[in-house]
């Protein structure tokens, strides 16, 4: 077994100082290597030392990012369904006495109390994301506060913004138009290439199934939702 290695503890000023006594002592490129050897360590023991680091931050440094595969997702979601309404045999009973539903709202309750309800920022697999670059630093400047240091990268701040919008969107293109006073002839600017061909794409239809069929929401309903949000959708047009 590999005894462990010995961690020193440094700081920046100690690390610049190595640099320049060892900066004429080697060539550039082996200078360049020992550089990005000493940010690399300086930016590792920061994200350590971050209290809002998290374990899987560092696997995904170190390792990358994997994406989980669609049949584990399909999978545990239904093992998870299931464990929650499928009945017991003993008369529709649950562990304690309890009949079904009142062992589904149960479960929720701790499901609830053990996230207080709040969702970290990867659990928004599905949001738009954005990165914000400082306006006047990068890594590997020197700080503007000391003059000496050398600024690297930490784990970025996040900030998560939640905006409402009707289940169904709509954009609309005005097509300019011109007209020669002489002859008569109108012109028409072509519509993007985002705009398609058809009024409702794909992605409608699949919403609407999602809502009605998924989620139990009976067509009039979405209707009147999407006629208070003045993005109309009648009842007729789903159905079609």
């Amino acid at each position: 077994m590999r005894n462990a290695p010995e961690i020193l503890e440094v700081n920046d000023t100690q690390l610049e100082d190595v640099l320049r006594r060892i900066e004429g002592a080697v060539d550039d490129k082996d200078f360049v290597l020992i550089r990005a050897l000493f940010q690399s360590y300086t930016y590792v023991a920061g994200l350590v030392e971050d209290k809002n680091t998290s374990i899987r931050r560092l696997r995904q440094l170190f390792f990358g990012t994997h994406t989980e595969k669609t049949k584990a997702v399909v999978e545990n979601g239904a093992a998870k369904s299931a464990t929650l309404t499928t009945p017991r045999r003993d008369a529709g009973l649950s562990e304690g006495g309890l009949d079904q539903g009142q062992a589904e709202q149960a479960e929720r309750a701790r499901l609830i109390a053990k996230g207080h309800g709040r969702n970290g920022a990867d659990a928004y697999r599905g949001a738009e994301r954005s990165d914000v670059p400082h306006p006047s630093l990068k890594a590997g400047v020197a700080c503007p506060t000391c003059g000496e240091g050398i600024v690297y990268e930490k784990a970025p701040g996040v900030l998560v913004r939640i905006s409402g919008q009707p289940p169904l969107t709509a954009k609309i293109y005005e097509l300019q138009k011109l007209r020669c006073h002489l002859c008569g002839e109108v012109f028409t600017a072509e519509p993007p290439a985002e705009a398609g061909e058809r009024k409702y794409d794909a992605t409608a239809g699949s919403m609407i199934g999602l809502l009605k069929y998924g989620s139990g929401m009976p067509f009039h309903r979405l209707d009147g939702l999407q006629e208070h949000l003045e993005i109309p959708l009648p009842a007729s047009t789903q159905w079609d």
